[in-house]
């Protein structure tokens, strides 16, 4: 079977060509170029023309062979699809926000009015009016908005021919808004996502926004044109959602067993570290919760407390936060510098050692950002909380994955930026396989090393705190006993403040028991001896104590030194992506 996938972004369109070269391997063939950003008066045909071009020449002469059958499957990131925006003036913020999670799990991208102020409200409906929509959604009977919004021209539709406006709000009092928005704005009432405080029923309204998308997709003449060259159009977050939920279900059949079952934590948790946006979508009890996140280059936080207008504290990344990942010298003005170059130019790669390291930093507190931002959506129980208790198993990807030098460096930023707890396997999908896999309705499976690479299985404590002031060597956190299936078995102990790899080669299964000091939790609870199955990744079985949050020293001599240590028990220096446990 031979596939040609397509993912068209708001700025680059990247083209993949795949072979099965056998049981566990895939051969590929990439090609990418801007999609329409770099081509005045261009459209979207503009980027995927040349991708397509090249890769169906690769398919004829180059190492993926023109031989049936074959499969097209093209991802869309491009301008969300559907573009809406959540009126509610007097609705409970808990109605908006789930409509919005709906609305965003599905890739669109949303506008949100909600002010009791005229004169504000005013300058959110312009906005809206300002740019072409394909859904309104009310989460309450107001109908004065609906006649401002509709005022001078009303909003134009985006490629339907008719706009869509749904109506969440309480039943039997919409007459007033639908007859507001009158004949050229097609009107479906659902039911209240929250009928009363403690229920949220959202199976309506996903599947009202999940036929609008198919529909947008289906109008939409870029979209067209794919079509036309025998491509399934999917958006990317629906792809992206839905190969997390085929990963939840392949790590709660197949993941490490305990003595009683599931010892490794049934959830698991998907990153994807682009350019710009972070993808992240979450799986406890049922679907997928998604995380989405928008940084450019306006949300670096200046040296000196300067702060970009508009952007408040809490959505900017600061210079110096990404800076303590350093480990050398860094003046503020030249890394801020830096830092926003990149985001201005998301695909430019590395060039240098220091480079890679700035980018890896700046990589870090994006991780963190989604490791702070994602909640569980509120009918998931599971990931509540800290939701890390309950994750199990890690895949990250994207294009600051995609390019890194080894598997060190990738695991490193995992471990730095998501801080995983407890035992915890960590994955790299490098290719962005999954997502396409999940769009061609494949079952994702956990043997193939060649589409997704266990970086390694992870042991943190639950909650560490560390102060670098004092020494941590005298202290014992854990007695730690490595059973391998040969029946060779090793002892030793963990001590704060480190990192330590224990040589458990690739797909190698070993019994792993940890016994804390003290009240440290490793995932069974506080002092509970933590017992299991374990596998090996690319680097083994990694021992991570620098505390959660990961705790640096202070003195920047000390930190930079310690950041070596660690880059370097990581093997991160070495280049490839080849076996390298000894």
């Amino acid at each position: 079977m031979r596939t040609l996938f397509l993912e068209v972004g708001n700025v680059l369109t990247r083209g993949m060509a795949v072979r099965e070269s056998g049981p566990d391997a895939l051969a590929t063939r990439e090609e990418s170029t801007p999609t329409c950003i770099y081509h005045p008066g261009g459209g979207v045909a503009d980027g995927f023309d040349p991708v397509l071009a090249s890769l169906e020449t690769a398919f004829a002469t180059g190492p993926v062979p023109a031989a049936p059958p074959e499969r097209r499957i093209a991802l869309t990131h491009l301008d969300g699809s559907p573009r809406a925006a959540v009126i509610g003036l007097a609705g409970l913020a808990t109605t908006e926000l789930t409509i919005q999670a709906v609305l965003r799990h599905l890739g669109s991208s949303v506008v949100q009015v909600r002010s009791t102020d005229a004169a504000s409200l005013e300058a959110q409906l312009v906005g809206v009016r300002s740019v072409p929509l394909d859904v309104l959604a009310f989460t309450t009977p107001s109908h004065q908005t609906a006649e401002r919004l509709v005022a001078g021209g009303g909003v134009r539709p985006r490629v339907l021919p008719k706009l869509i406006a749904l109506y969440n709000g309480p039943a039997g009092e919409h007459d007033q808004v639908e007859e507001t928005l009158g004949q050229g704005i097609e009107f479906l009432v659902l039911p209240p996502v929250r009928q009363e405080s403690s229920a949220i029923a959202i199976g309506p309204t996903e599947d009202a926004v999940r036929n609008i998308a198919d529909r947008a997709i289906a109008a939409d003449r870029s979209f067209e044109l794919l079509s036309g060259r025998g491509f399934t159009v999917t958006a990317f977050a629906r792809a992206f959602t839905g190969a997390a939920e085929s990963l939840g279900r392949a790590w709660r059949e197949s993941g490490p067993k305990g003595r009683d079952g599931l010892a490794a934590p049934p959830g698991v948790v998907m990153v994807d570290l682009g350019g710009r946006f972070t993808e992240m979508a979450g799986v406890g009890q049922g679907p997928a919760s998604r995380w989405v996140d928008d940084l450019d280059a306006i949300q670096l936080g200046l040296p000196g407390g300067r702060s970009p207008d508009g952007v408040e504290a809490a959505e900017r990344i600061e210079v110096e936060s990404a800076g303590r990942w350093l480990p050398f010298e860094w003046a503020s003005t030249g890394l801020a510098d830096a830092l926003a170059n990149y985001l201005r130019r998301p695909f430019s790669f590395p060039s240098n050692w220091r480079q890679a390291l700035m980018l890896m930093a700046l990589g870090r507190e994006r991780l963190a950002r989604a490791r702070q931002g994602f909640r569980g959506a509120p009918t998931d129980k599971m990931l509540t909380g800290d939701w890390r208790k309950a994750v199990g198993m890690y895949v990250v990807s994207g294009g600051y994955f995609r390019y890194l030098a080894g598997p060190g460096l990738a695991l490193i930023m995992v471990l730095d930026g998501l801080e995983p707890t407890g035992v915890s396997e960590i994955w790299c999908d490098r290719l962005g396989y999954l997502p396409f896999a999940a769009a061609g309705g494949a079952e994702i499976l956990l043997d193939r090393p060649s589409a997704v690479t266990r970086l390694a299985t992870v042991v943190s404590p639950v909650s560490l705190r560390l102060d670098w002031r004092r020494p941590h060597e005298d202290d014992l956190l854990a007695l730690v006993t490595v059973e391998r299936e040969g029946g060779a078995s090793s002892t030793f102990r963990i001590i704060p403040g480190a990192l330590m790899r224990f040589p458990l080669r690739p797909g190698e299964q070993a019994r792993l028991t940890v016994h804390p000091m003290r009240a440290h939790d490793f995932g069974a609870g506080d002092g509970k001896p933590w017992q299991g199955r374990v596998v090996g990744g690319l680097l083994g079985l990694v021992f991570d104590t620098r505390g959660r949050p990961v705790a640096l020293p202070l003195d920047s001599k000390v930190r930079q030194a310690k950041l070596l240590e660690w880059l370097n028990t990581l093997g991160a220096s070495q280049i490839g992506w080849r076996e390298r446990v000894r």
